[in-house]
Formats: C-alpha cells, structure tokens, sequence
C-alpha cells in the first residue's frame, strides 16, 4: 500500500459524508479532480467540504465493487 499521495497512480476517492466517488487513473487526474471538488462555486460553497469524510478505497475487488455499487460517481 502507497504510504504517500504522491505515489499513488490509481484508484477511487470515496466521500462518504456526501455518498459519492471519482475513479482516476493518474496523479495529474486526482489533483485536477479534486481541485474542482473542493473550488468554491458561484453561490460560495464547494460540492465536497474539508469537513466531509473522505477516504481512498483500499486496492480490494469486492471492496471497488461494493463502493461503485452504493455510491454516486460523479466524474466519468
């Protein structure tokens, strides 16, 4: 397992204060996505918050599974 963000090249970000989840597949994307997420828009607030709990899906098959089968993706 990566002991650091900057090692890690793929994988799935769960939120599950908001019941969603990205899947990326290379550092640049990770960074790029979560930028947008936590940007604030037009009305001041962001769709995810430094408050919300956030966690890497561990690299685990039924785990994946059962993380894309409950939550909402929210970038293709």
């Amino acid at each position: 397992m990566a002991s650091h963000i900057s090692e890690i090249s793929h994988g799935i970000v769960l939120n599950l204060t908001e019941g969603t989840f990205f899947e990326f597949n290379e550092k640049e994307e990770f960074d790029k996505i979560l930028t947008s997420l936590f940007k604030k828009q037009i009305l001041g607030n962001s769709r995810w918050k430094r408050s919300d709990k956030i966690v890497f899906v561990p690299e685990n098959e039924n785990i994946k599974q059962y993380a894309k089968q409950n939550y909402e993706k929210i970038f293709p």
